[in-house]
Parts: C-alpha cells; sequence; structure tokens
C-alpha cells in the first residue's frame, strides 16, 4: 500500500488542507501533526479538524513530538490521539498509519516492556551479530537490546579487534560504529570486503551524522544500509529482520493472506510504569526527555537509571578534554569526543546536550573560525555542566540508603541465586536484577558490589560471576 502525501508548515494549513481535499472529493485519510507548530500546536489543530462540518469522514490524527514527556502523552489520550516520538522512521510512520486505518493490530506483533509493542523477531532469534562500539554506555544500550531481541550478541571495541573476530567467527550481521578509535569502521568496512568469504555478510552503518555524505561514505565503502545513533528500538528491528535471513523461514511467512509480505504492529505511545516512584524527580530536569530515553531501553527504570549515572561519570570530563585537543592540534580527537557525547547525549534523552554537542562537532568538523568554535564551546561547557549538576541533584540518593540498610540474609540468598542463574545463561536481566536489589547487595558486599555491577554492566558475565563467588566466601554464603 502508497500513500500520497501533501506537506504543510502550520496548524493553520493543516485545517484549510483538509476542507479543500474534501471539497475536490479526495479526502485525507491520515493527518501527522507537529506538536509544535506555529500558531495552533499539534492538539489543537486536531481537536480542530475533529470539529470541522465535512463529507467525508474526518481524517486520522497522529501527533508527532521530540518531547515524549507525561504530560504531552496524557494530554494526546485525553484528546483521543495516537502519538509518535521522533525520531520517526518511514516504517514506523507506516505502521502507525495502518494502525490508525485498521484500529489495531493488524498483523504479527510483540509486546514489549512496560506497554511497548515491537515487530516479531522471532524468525530471526538466536542470530549471531557482531557489534562494533567503543563507548561503554552506547555499548551497554545496544547489548541490551540486542540480548532482549532474542539475538547472540558478541562485541568489537574498535575496528582491528572486529576484523579479527569476523576471520575466526561466523557472524549473520555486523553494526558497525563509523568513528572509532584505533580503527574506524570505514576502514574495517573495507578490510572485511577484501575477504571472499566475507563478500556478502551485511553490515550495516550505526552514526549520529546524519549528512547524506556521511551515509554515502559508508555505502562505499561497502555497507549495506544505516542506522541512526541513539538507536530506536523499531528502527533497529526493521533493518535486523531487512538484513538477517530467517532462521526458520516457514515461521517466518506472513500469514495475511491480502497483505502477504507486510508485517504491520501496533503503535502506541509508551506507557512507563514505575511502581517505586523512583524516576519521579527526574522529570524535573531541564532539558531531559525521561520519555524519550526510556524508549530506548524499553521501558526499563533500573536500567535507565544506571545509564544516567554512567553518563554523568563518563562525560563530566569532556569538556576538558575538547580543550586539550584543540589545544594540542588534535582536531580529529576533539571532533571525535564531541561526536561521543552527542550520541550518549541523544541515548538518555538529553536533548539539549545533544545539539549543542552536536554544533561543537559540526564546527570543528567543518573548520569554522576559532572564535566561533570556542562560542559554541563555551554554550556546550555551561549547558553540560548544568545538566550534570541538575540531574545529580535529581538522582536517587542510593548512598544514604545503602548506609542504613540492614542486610537480610534471608533476602540476599535468594536474590545471589537468581544473579547466578541469569549469569550464568549470559541473559542480561541480570542487570536489572541486579538494580532492583541494589541497597541490599551494595550493604552485604561493600566495595565487592561496585565491581561486580560494573562486571555485569560491560556484558562480562564470566568475571561477574567469579567475583559474586568470591563476595559469598567473604559473607561464609556457601549456596
Amino acid at each position: 500500500m502508497s500513500f500520497d502525501v501533501v506537506e504543510v508548515s502550520s496548524g493553520v494549513d493543516a485545517i484549510k488542507s483538509v476542507i479543500e481535499a474534501d471539497n475536490a472529493g479526495i479526502p485525507f485519510v491520515i493527518a501527522f501533526l507537529d506538536w509544535q507548530m506555529p500558531g495552533l500546536d499539534g492538539i489543537e489543530t486536531a481537536t480542530q479538524i475533529a470539529a470541522l462540518k465535512l463529507s467525508h469522514d474526518v481524517p486520522h490524527r497522529i501527533i508527532v513530538t521530540a518531547y515524549g514527556t507525561e504530560d504531552a502523552f496524557n494530554k494526546a489520550e485525553k484528546a483521543f490521539l495516537m502519538m509518535l516520538v521522533k525520531p520517526v522512521s518511514s516504517s514506523t510512520l507506516f505502521e502507525a498509519a495502518m494502525a490508525a486505518i485498521t484500529g489495531g493490530t493488524h498483523t504479527q506483533c510483540k509486546t514489549g516492556v512496560d506497554g511497548y509493542v515491537r515487530t516479531d523477531l522471532a524468525p530471526i532469534s538466536g542470530a549471531r551479530v557482531l557489534l562494533l562500539e567503543d563507548n561503554d554506555l552506547n555499548q551497554q544500550v545496544a547489548m541490551e537490546l540486542l540480548t532482549e531481541f532474542g539475538l547472540n550478541a558478541y562485541l568489537a571495541e574498535n575496528g582491528q579487534v572486529a576484523l579479527k573476530m569476523v576471520c575466526e567467527n561466523q557472524y549473520d550481521i555486523v553494526l558497525m560504529d563509523v568513528q572509532m578509535p584505533v580503527m574506524d569502521g570505514i576502514t574495517a568496512t573495507l578490510e572485511i570486503r577484501k575477504l571472499k568469504e566475507h563478500a556478502n555478510l551485511p553490515i550495516i552503518a550505526m552514526t549520529a551524522n546524519a549528512m547524506v555524505s556521511d551515509r554515502d561514505n559508508c555505502m562505499t565503502a561497502g555497507m549495506n544500509d544505516h542506522v541512526a545513533k541513539p538507536i530506536d528500538p523499531d528502527e533497529l528491528c526493521d533493518c535486523l529482520l531487512r538484513w538477517i535471513p530467517p532462521l526458520n523461514r516457514a515461521d517466518a511467512i506472513n500469514s495475511d493472506a491480502e497483505n502477504p509480505d507486510i508485517t504491520v504492529v501496533q503503535v502506541v505511545a509508551p506507557h512507563i510504569s514505575d511502581a517505586s516512584g523512583q524516576l519521579a524527580t527526574l522529570y524535573e530536569v531541564d532539558g531531559l526527555d525521561v520519555a524519550n530515553g526510556l524508549k530506548r531501553v524499553l521501558g526499563k527504570p533500573a536500567f535507565y537509571l544506571s545509564l544516567l549515572k554512567k553518563f554523568a561519570a563518563g562525560q563530566a570530563n569532556s569538556p576538558n578534554e575538547i580543550t586539550a585537543a584543540l589545544a594540542e592540534g588534535r582536531r580529529n580527537d576533539a571532533e571525535r569526543i564531541a561526536h561521543t557525547t552527542k550520541g550518549t547525549a541523544g541515548n538518555i534523552g538529553a536533548i539539549n546536550v545533544q545539539q549543542v554537542a552536536g554544533r561543537v562537532e559540526a564546527a570543528v568538523k567543518n573548520n569554522a573560525p576559532d572564535d566561533e568554535i570556542q562560542r559554541i564551546f563555551d554554550e556546550f561547557d555551561g549547558t553540560l555542566r548544568g545538566f550534570l549538576h541538575a540531574l545529580m541533584q535529581a538522582m536517587p540518593n542510593e548512598t544514604m540508603q545503602a548506609v542504613t540498610a540492614v542486610v537480610d540474609l534471608q533476602a540476599l540468598i535468594p536474590t545471589i541465586s537468581k544473579i547466578e542463574k541469569l549469569l550464568a545463561d549470559y541473559d542480561s536481566d541480570a542487570t536489572e536484577v541486579f538494580s532492583e536489589s541494589a541497597v541490599l547487595l551494595r550493604s552485604a558486599f561493600k566495595d565487592d558490589a561496585a565491581e561486580i555491577e560494573n562486571a555485569i554492566q560491560s556484558f562480562d558475565f564470566e568475571l561477574a560471576l567469579s567475583l559474586l563467588s568470591r563476595a559469598k566466601e567473604g559473607l561464609r554464603i556457601l549456596k
């Protein structure tokens, strides 16, 4: 199915277009309305369209916004409107349109965590994915998504390591970060394509750069497709299904007789479950889109909190690192540091930091005058430091809780057993379980708890098991 598209720039123009199309006998079926438009916003525009006296059916109205806050979702829900959170892929737009037209799930679907609905990945479950990513926060997000999708994910920190792994193992797909130290993604792809046995290995570029020239460079090097960073789970799903051959082709056949080549899922606004209220104060942090950040981690509050802590620890010194790199003439390093900050900020929903870090990256990359780079850098420095201060003020005070907590062995032992089983099965849910019982575990294991948590978050499950075993011996827990 295809759609004819008409683009307008304001709510008033949207209303006029609906009236004109209705009078011409060719009415609109769907209206995608930006939340923030000049004059009338998306909600008001949708409300006025619904009140029009038309000869044909009123078009379905879908709100599109970059600010997926709880307030925005509540307003859309009260107006009986579907909402999509940017960035929105073409497939997501299509799926939303089909869901609105059909009034529900059209074919296969799989319900994710906390009300998320996504494409069914059963046809490629168990596929081997090689992820190239040098930043630990981005590694954690991507590995969590891949394992949650039922895939076997393997990590390489740079292109040189990845090249060695490709030569020694078989993978169904490679997700390639473009900007990496030692050997970047472009070079690594060129080297892999020299190997005849891997001529058809799908290689997907992952980059926060949206310029057409950047994507063209990836395709010229031999990559097959592109996924934007920060990673959108729906877009990643679509890409994986597009390039990984179904492991069971019989199961991969869509049963919809009318549209045998199309699988559509219902697109819903994420409903965030936070029974403990641990995220409540974060909604007050200026420049932090909590709903957007949660969407990228499939709605897991504990996992999201761990990313926020990692961002604060990992990016606090990035202004100093950029300053030093520029002073020493290492412009490529300065550009890469700003690029990393931009990508990690996007993963947690730090939209203001993401935008200004992107401007620093672009200024350095385009050899802007020194005074212009300094002006943009000063804005970046102030924005980042202000954001980190507000973030740390809003984060739950786990340290104080841990000091006053009493170790409950009856609760501790089954918790340890559960974590051990998850680690032995290489199950990423170990991160979630550890975070949920962090106060208890930190009180029991003291300094060992931080090492165990770091190993789990780095997906070094064998090391985590070893550290956990040592910590148990210290408490004389033999089970």
